[in-house]
């Protein structure tokens, strides 16, 4: 368990507030902002002012090639537009879980293989499958009257689940594959109403070496 506080004071200049993306990496939620002759306005952008609190509870569970984790994220901050001010209540969690089909131990770091990687000698490393769900819901005061967000825009919230496979072909070098489908609640609009953003499909592979 973790747990932050600061207390950052924004200005139309330089807000002080985090834009969320998605898992692949396009924008979902951003506080409302605007200009004046093309110079930032404070009427009309959303900025930090004052108080922000994070809270964090994670916990994993491994039994040999099982392996378990879940994430809850609580982040609440005072946000400010103009003379009105808001406090700011954002929810998250997620779980995860992994399976080593070749039989290793799984870990909460990189997977040892029992077979490095060697074609010439019939070893070809560790194989592991994995899933995951998460999902994510912004205040819903923030959109009222369109003050701080605009829900024809920005999405109240998100659920997106995953499935990925990894080969590591030795202790420092894994290759990953993972698909995700991201569901979306508002976002975007038709006929000047409200509607639920496309839902995301994305396939990211990577390469990673490990010291």
């Amino acid at each position: 368990m973790s747990g932050t506080w600061g207390a950052p004071t924004g200005t139309a200049a330089s807000p002080q507030l985090p834009t969320y993306l998605s898992p692949g990496q396009n924008t979902i939620f951003a506080y409302a902002s605007g200009t004046t002759g093309g110079a930032p306005d404070l009427t009309k952008t959303v900025v930090a002012a004052g108080d922000h609190v994070r809270w964090d509870v994670q916990g994993y569970y491994y039994a040999g090639p099982l392996g378990l984790q879940g994430e809850y994220i609580d982040s609440r901050q005072r946000v400010k537009k103009g003379a009105t001010a808001l406090d700011a209540d954002h929810r998250a969690w997620a779980v995860t879980a992994s399976f080593v089909l070749t039989g290793e131990r799984a870990t909460y770091r990189m997977i040892v293989p029992d077979r490095p990687f060697d074609p010439a000698t019939g070893r070809w490393g560790a194989l592991e499958l994995a899933g995951r769900y998460q999902w994510i819901r912004f205040d819903d005061a923030l959109f009222v009257n369109d003050v701080f967000a605009d829900a024809r825009q920005q999405v109240r919230g998100a659920h997106a689940w995953g499935a990925g496979i990894n080969w590591y072909l030795d202790r420092s070098f894994r290759i990953m594959l993972d698909y995700d489908r991201t569901g979306f609640l508002g976002g975007a609009s038709s006929g000047g109403q409200e509607i639920d953003r496309t839902p995301e499909q994305v396939l990211i592979g990577r390469a990673q070496i490990v010291f």
